[in-house]
């Protein structure tokens, strides 16, 4: 509930500029309908790695801290 989009299918991440696809490690293309809210990335997510970023450490603090979208 956190990462999708309201709306899509469980796949589709809400757009956020930290794991775009130039922010993650690897080579993926972003496959979404709406690319300018979504981020569909096909194959494996656990596969994925978020290069270092304060604006993504930022953001996993808040879901500890009670994240509200």
């Amino acid at each position: 509930k956190v990462l999708t989009l309201k709306g899509r299918n469980k796949a589709t991440w809400i757009k956020r500029d930290f794991y775009d696809v130039d922010s993650i490690i690897g080579r993926r293309n972003n496959s979404a309908v709406d690319k300018e809210s979504g981020i569909y990335y096909a194959g494996i997510w656990q596969e994925l790695a978020l290069k270092e970023s304060t604006k993504a450490e930022a953001w996993v603090r808040s879901l500890f801290n009670g994240y509200q979208q």
